[in-house]
């Protein structure tokens, strides 16, 4: 500890150095919180389209992988492979933080003037 902060460390008073000590230990606790993850959010089929739709108004290809992802991890990555007959290994390579090929068609769709959207399907 560098020598003038403990020289201040001694004149604070045992009950000021107490509620320091709580305010540090607050702080440290509140950055260690994980981030919010969208996944948590989405519980619903409302919640899963709602959160498509604005994805895809967004035009934003990463914002779709990260938004398909956060759905998938939503249901569970195991119900999913399960639905589509993949290997889990299949499916987190399809949620990488930057998909490339998507991108890639994202940018050719763009460029001739369409925009991809979303519609559901009828149940």
């Amino acid at each position: 500890m560098p020598k003038k902060f403990a020289e201040l460390l001694a004149k604070i008073s045992p009950q000021g150095r107490a509620q320091i000590e709580e305010e540090v230990k607050k702080a440290l606790t509140e950055m260690e919180k994980p981030e919010c993850d969208m996944a948590d959010h989405i519980n619903t089929k409302e919640d899963v389209y709602t959160y498509l739709e604005a994805a895809f108004e967004e035009n934003d290809p990463e914002l779709i992988v990260d938004v398909l992802g956060a759905i998938a991890r939503s249901k569970g990555m195991a119900q999913i492979t399960k639905e589509l007959n993949l290997s889990s290994e299949s499916l987190f390579h399809s949620f990488p933080d930057s998909n490339p090929l998507f991108c890639a068609v994202f940018k050719v769709i763009d460029s001739l003037g369409y925009q991809l959207s979303v519609k559901k399907v009828p149940t």
